[in-house]
């Protein structure tokens, strides 16, 4: 115990549908509701196997939202309004999407050898005009849409010409490639502090920095490797949070640039250590590419989809409380979400203005996060916080365990039952 008596518990065995309370208490996580009210009904399933928040500002300062998802063999938008059509269709049915905007478009890439780069400007959908590669994702740096994900030559990163995501082979485009023939590929790419960085795996693992501005001149484009040792899985996995970038590693353990930074390939450095035994022993690593993240920054929370092993969908969510990192503790704190199976994550701006997780199903329908009713669409949810063993000292001296609180928000007028129990 502590001077003041009390015994502080330093992690809990398990937390299961869990948030953590400044107070040190645990609370059940927030329900979900759904966005759209009929589930999606695509030709091939209905796993929601991506998901984007896409915005466009136009010319007349009238800003309009499309929620994008991908589902079996077809993209779909919602109008604005919760129902979704039809925006592409025939697309390989297990390819993973990625989303990006620049220059107004919607830019859609996939893990797919066969699909080509689509592009929607709200109004005409398409494949990608110009000559891009075909690139499995892409994201805008430096007023270029830099790309990577083309199998045939999978180390080699891609820039397009100065304000046209069009335009992959005039003046000013050009192609990096990163340590080709190393036995990884590039599996990511996330423009963060004024570089770009390059994520190579999922074996070897090796990530990479880009500086400058231009392809040629005093800041043109150079590379340096920023660390080896620590593969990538996918690059829907990651992440902002706070000041840093986050990722997952095909492995499954949880890194940032910062504490790889300062520690390299060390274990400890991991935020996810507290759970790097779960992490290696029961994951289903071999669906690395299907994992996602999305950071909840009202919350200060990042929600990772992940499949336990056995799994053939991500059917456990990983939820990383980085709030704590500010009040000094070492790791962020864990938790995890087992209430329903999310086939994709992303960050979507909600009503009010207020950022917001929302959740793709396997069922047909995106899931609203955050809720303040804590059931999960009508549906209890099973919240439960289990502590270490406490020895609380010599067996020998006599012990008073003088007071346990319970605290609740009633939902109605039955009966409740409180136990404990002592070995």
């Amino acid at each position: 115990p502590d001077q003041g008596g009390r015994v502080v518990i330093p992690f809990l065995t398990d937390a299961r549908n869990t948030v953590f309370e400044f107070d040190g208490g645990l609370r059940k996580a927030p329900g979900t509701n759904r966005l759209n009210s009929t589930a999606i009904t695509p030709p091939t399933n209905d796993d929601i196997v991506g998901l984007f928040d896409y915005w466009r500002m136009g010319t007349a300062n009238t800003p309009t939202q499309r929620r994008i998802l991908h589902a079996g063999t077809v993209v779909m938008e919602d109008g604005g309004n919760g129902v979704f059509a039809n925006l592409f269709t025939g697309l390989e049915a297990t390819a993973v999407p990625h989303y990006s905007t620049f220059d107004d478009l919607l830019l859609i890439g996939s893990s797919s050898t066969t699909d080509v780069p689509r592009s929607w400007d709200g109004t005409t959908a398409q494949n990608l005009a110009g000559s891009p590669p075909r690139f499995s994702f892409s994201v805008p740096h430096k007023n270029r849409q830099w790309a990577a994900g083309v199998w045939t030559v999978g180390s080699r990163l891609y820039y397009s010409a100065s304000l046209d995501p069009e335009d992959w082979t005039g003046a000013g485009s050009g192609s990096i490639d990163i340590d080709p023939n190393d036995g990884d590929v590039i599996v990511g790419i996330a423009s963060h502090k004024n570089d770009l960085w390059v994520f190579k795996g999922p074996y070897n693992g090796s990530i990479h920095r880009i500086t400058g501005s231009a392809p040629t001149g005093s800041d043109a484009f150079a590379r340096t490797t920023f660390i080896r040792g620590i593969p990538a899985a996918w690059i829907n996995s990651i992440f902002r949070f706070g000041d840093d970038l986050g990722f997952v590693s095909s492995r499954g353990s949880v890194h940032s640039l910062a504490a790889t930074a300062a520690f390299g390939d060390f274990n400890q450095a991991y935020l996810s250590y507290p759970i790097g035994r779960y992490l290696r022993e029961d994951l289903a690593q071999n669906r690395h590419r299907t994992w996602w993240a999305a950071t909840d920054t009202t919350n200060g929370q990042v929600w990772l989809a992940v499949s336990p092993s056995g799994a053939t969908t991500n059917s456990r969510s990983l939820i990383m409380d980085y709030r704590f990192l500010a009040q000094g503790e070492r790791y962020p704190r864990w938790s995890y979400w087992d209430s329903r199976a999310f086939g994709s994550l992303a960050s979507v701006i909600d009503t009010n203005n207020r950022p917001r997780i929302m959740a793709g199903g396997y069922d047909g329908f995106v899931y609203r996060l955050q809720q303040a009713t804590r059931d999960d669409t009508g549906t209890a949810i099973t919240h439960r916080g289990t502590t270490p063993y406490l020895s609380y000292g010599d067996v020998q001296r006599l012990k008073n365990i003088y007071s346990v609180g319970l605290t609740l928000v009633p939902r109605n007028d039955n009966n409740i039952t409180f136990g404990w129990q002592r070995d």
